[in-house]
């Protein structure tokens, strides 16, 4: 029974200095961690380590127990060699240099480790040793051990009670007062074994005692390193891990071991491999098994945790600060920027939805575009089907999944939804090649859903100041529109009286005189601009829907007489398709012909710039409408213009006012109509314009909706001439 008892409590010592030495290794600690410390640890780890393995492997039998048995000695020898050293260059260091954890590089303190010269006859009397004690096989190097051991230990308690007033910390005095302590209770033992112990009946329980003494020191530490917080230790891990891992120690050795032993005496077979194969099976099969060891794994060798979390709280912070002014996407490429570097990964991509970006293209430009895109709505689609937090590459199951994952060279995507966002966060492979823990996809996840509910204000924002901005344009039209009313009405009486006089002129000279016909061009330009002044003033006020009707295919076919000459200027052909004859539409022929005028002009000059500039105007009647199409083959419009086509002085012209289409619109909407535009422009030099006999749009559409007006006796219609 004291058997197992000691080998559950080596174990136990195993678990604890692992867990400390992963502590002290971890990149957040390493810069505050010395060499020495580190050595320290490394050498009470080697040692108790390798005496659980002894007190496993002393009783069992065959070739390959026994070699691995030499080896394990020959660790305990190597670490119960370097301890002390150890532990007098920490005396030293801190006696010379204080507490600077990477003082400057000292050569001399190599002569400390000048008794690690006789490691390898330490290491050749084990193997040639018959006995599998280890104490036994080492019996010629103890006394000369022990006096180095004595003179190292003592020498480093005088320093430790020296130093211990000498460095301002809080807590020193403290700490090194019971170091001091805990290296002389270490030496009594190991006096009271070598002295009292060797032979008696309480050896084996003495020198279980001695092999855990190297405990009291680190105890001090932990526990000062606990209380001033110098190292961030994860106790909640450590305890968890250890016990589960002591509890399958002890059972191991209180069942497992007597069947072994017997099993191995019968077929000179180690049994140690089929159990590592059985562990091995079950980490394989059962999952939460396989999750607690890769959260384990990834805890120790991956980036540690701690510098994250405290990145994304500062970027969480950031991006709390950042100003409102900040477009969508500048915020979308600070945040790129700034998580690339944080989690150094390669790239890190913020796809939204129906909001394409030319970095797409510059990220996968590799990957096909059909596959590109199918693999993007793929993965958007996923994560919001089955609501996911995230996928990673090394722990999804699903082929579609990992496949499109592999496609974009994703390693990890998170989903991006709040309000009017949706999208997803893309991160890629990682510089040092390991994976995000689970603490840390959770920390990313928090940080994604503030960064989105960011992103939704930002579009709130944006929204309101353009509408600000188009009441103001609406105010600013409605002041230009009255002034331009006054000022028609102030040159409209001029002009009258202007005519007037020109009039008596020309009487007064008569046909004959050599001026006439210059009196006729003034008296026309009068006309022209009293009817501009006119229209300015009609303009200006409401339509009135109770004046006659008009039927729209003879309004167009009278239209087509003027506008086929102009066309014919620039080699443009226009065909007419009109099915609506005999309906009516409440509108005025000026009005009506002015919508017209506006909208076929501009398609006029649009396919003039193409070879074989077509256009073409349909009219049919669908469910009580009229619906008026004029499709050209010119080159489009382009898509930023098209959000704004209707908007008072957007033109896609260079000489254009930005007025024609504002006006046939406003005119529409007066007579209770609806007007649209869909274009297709062109993408390059090869593409082909063209009007098909299916109507497929190559170029540009304006689709005109007008009510059809009710049949009202007695009512005239308008537009015939």
């Amino acid at each position: 029974m004291l058997d197992t008892f000691e080998t559950f409590l080596l174990g136990t010592a195993s678990v604890i200095d692992t867990v400390l030495l992963a502590v002290l290794l971890e990149r957040v600690n390493r810069p505050q961690v010395a060499v020495w410390l580190i050595g320290l640890i490394f050498s009470a780890w080697l040692t108790h380590v390798a005496s659980f393995v002894h007190s496993l492997l002393e009783a069992s039998g065959g070739r390959l127990a026994t070699g691995i048995d030499q080896v394990s000695m020959g660790a305990m020898a190597t670490g119960l060699i370097l301890m002390p050293l150890f532990m007098v260059h920490a005396a030293s260091r801190l006696n010379h240099t204080g507490a600077i954890a990477w003082p400057k590089f000292d050569w001399r303190y190599g002569i400390l480790y000048l008794p690690t010269v006789t490691l390898p006859w330490i290491f050749q009397l084990l193997h040639q040793s018959e006995s599998r004690e280890f104490l036994e096989a080492v019996r010629i190097v103890i006394t000369p051990y022990m006096i180095g051991f004595f003179i190292a230990n003592t020498v480093s308690v005088l320093l430790f009670v020296r130093v211990r007033k000498r460095i301002e910390a809080p807590g020193a005095e403290e700490f090194f007062t019971q170091t001091a302590m805990a290296i002389t209770v270490m030496s009594f033992f190991v006096l009271f074994f070598v002295v009292w112990g060797r032979g008696a009946r309480w050896e084996p329980a003495l020198q279980l005692l001695v092999q855990l003494s190297p405990l009291l020191t680190i105890s001090v530490f932990v526990w000062f390193a606990f209380r001033r917080r110098l190292v961030r230790l994860v106790t909640e891990r450590t305890l968890v891990y250890g016990a589960m891992l002591s509890l399958v120690l002890l059972i191991h050795q209180l069942f497992v071991r007597p069947w072994n032993q017997q099993f191995e005496e019968s077929s000179q077979f180690d049994i140690v491999w089929v159990e590592a194969g059985l562990f091995a099976f079950l980490i394989f099969v059962w999952k939460p098994l396989r999750q607690r060891v890769k959260e384990g794994l990834r805890y120790l060798i991956g980036n540690n945790v701690f510098r994250v979390r405290n990145a994304m709280r500062r970027i969480s912070l950031e991006l709390a600060r950042r100003p409102s002014s900040d477009r969508v996407v500048e915020l979308r490429s600070w945040m790129e920027q700034t998580l690339r570097t944080e989690l150094e990964v390669a790239f890190v991509h913020v796809w939204l939805m129906d909001d394409p970006s030319e970095e797409v293209n510059q990220l996968f430009g590799e990957v096909p575009t059909e596959v590109r895109q199918q693999s993007l709505e793929f993965l958007h689609r996923h994560l919001s089907a089955n609501d996911c937090t995230s996928i990673d590459r090394t722990t999804e199951y699903d082929f579609c999944v990992v496949q499109s994952l592999d496609h974009l060279g994703v390693m990890t995507a998170f989903p991006l939804r709040f309000e009017s966002i949706d999208g997803m966060v893309l991160l890629g492979s990682r510089d040092r090649g390991d994976c995000l823990s689970e603490e840390q996809v959770s920390s990313l996840g928090l940080l994604f859903d503030q960064f989105a509910a960011t992103l939704h204000s930002r579009l709130q924002e944006k929204r309101r100041l353009q509408a600000e901005r188009r009441v103001m344009q609406q105010e600013k039209l409605s002041v230009l529109g009255l002034m331009a009313g006054s000022l028609a009405h102030e040159i409209r009486n001029p002009l009258s009286s202007i005519r007037t006089i020109t009039s008596v002129m020309r009487e007064e000279m008569g046909a004959q005189s050599v001026h006439a016909r210059d009196v006729e061009i003034i008296m026309e330009e009068i006309d022209r601009l009293t009817e501009t002044t006119q229209r300015l003033l009609d303009f200006s006020k409401p339509a009135n829907i109770e004046e006659p009707r008009v039927a729209p295919d003879r309004v167009i076919a009278r239209l087509m007489h003027i506008l086929v000459q102009f066309a014919k200027q620039y080699s443009v052909e226009v065909t007419t398709d009109l099915k609506c004859d005999g309906i009516l539409i409440d509108a005025t022929d000026a009005s009506f012909s002015e919508i017209l005028f506006n909208i076929l002009r501009n398609g006029i000059e649009a396919a003039r710039e193409v070879p074989s500039g077509k256009v073409m105007v349909r009219s049919r009647k669908h469910e009580g409408e009229v619906w008026i199409e004029i499709v050209d083959n010119g080159k489009g419009i382009a898509p930023e213009v098209q959000d704004s086509l209707f908007q008072p002085f957007v033109t896609a012209k260079l000489d254009g006012t930005g007025l024609g289409l504002f006006v046939a619109a406003e005119r529409v909407r007066e007579i209770r109509g609806s007007i649209a535009c869909a274009s297709n422009p062109v993408t390059g030099a090869g593409d082909e314009q063209r009007l098909d006999p299916e109507h497929s749009l190559q170029g540009t559409k304006f689709t005109i909706r007008i009510p059809i007006s009710q049949d009202v006796p007695g009512v005239a219609m308008r537009g015939e001439r």
